[in-house]
């Protein structure tokens, strides 16, 4: 084999071993967010999964930058809240560009707040960038697609009556 072919060769695979070892960072970057907030004290260490400049999206609205989020997370972590569980399900990540990341999945989460058993159903919809500090959330987006409690259920579909949507919807 000649020495450019194999220097050719040599380049593509460091290239793909560089994404493998990314997706993993982002993955890993996506369970500590969710172990995270199981913890329900550990704010500061939440806060830091984000860039500076960085958007959170959820339904209770939208907090830019680390200091919007951060008094969000405050409010919310006030001590009403007695349990939480966070699934991330099926997490489709993507490298578009070296640096960034894009992760698509699914999650279930588990909260007791106010006294009463929440179930979320949704999906994350989030951009990642690579700092000096490992893999942060640049955009993250919480999509609830069904909410309910466990007196509730879910048997006759969710409060909000709208079919689950795909993530590609």
């Amino acid at each position: 084999m000649e020495s450019a072919a194999l220097e050719a060769r040599l380049a593509a695979l460091e290239q793909k071993v560089d994404e493998f070892e990314a997706k993993d960072e982002v993955r890993a970057t996506l369970l500590e967010y969710c172990r995270l907030n199981d913890v329900l004290t550990e704010v500061d260490a939440l806060v830091d999964l984000y860039t500076d400049d960085a958007v959170l999206t959820n339904p209770a609205g939208r907090h830019e930058g680390k200091e919007a989020i951060r008094a969000y997370l405050e409010n919310f972590f006030d001590g009403s809240v007695k349990f939480s569980r966070h699934h991330a399900l099926q997490p489709v990540i993507t490298i578009p560009e070296p640096g960034v990341a894009h992760i698509d999945s699914y999650f279930i989460a588990l909260l007791g707040k106010n006294g009463s058993s929440n179930i979320a159903i949704g999906r994350y919809d989030d951009t990642l960038v690579k700092t000096d500090a490992g893999w942060r959330y640049r955009v993250k987006n919480n999509v609830i697609v069904g909410m309910t409690t466990a007196d509730k259920g879910w048997a006759n579909g969710f409060d909000s009556g709208a079919p689950i949507e795909s993530a590609g919807s």
